[in-house]
């Protein structure tokens, strides 16, 4: 994930795992596995403690060059 060229989220860094902590919730995010090229995905999963309040799978196309 990045915002106005800044890295918020780098894959590599993270081994495919990534979460982040604030006032008591935690959102979680894992690296899926996809068979196409250029696409991504990723579970994301919103939590309170250890309840699962909600979760969504995310997928976008990186596009390289420059576009």
């Amino acid at each position: 994930k990045s915002s106005y060229g800044e890295v918020l989220l780098g894959w590599e860094e993270a081994d495919g795992i990534y979460y982040m902590e604030e006032e008591g919730y935690r959102v979680q995010v894992q690296a899926a596995e996809t068979e196409i090229s250029g696409l991504r995905k990723v579970e994301l999963q919103v939590l309170q403690e250890e309840e699962v309040l909600f979760e969504i799978p995310v997928a976008w196309q990186e596009v390289k060059g420059d576009a």
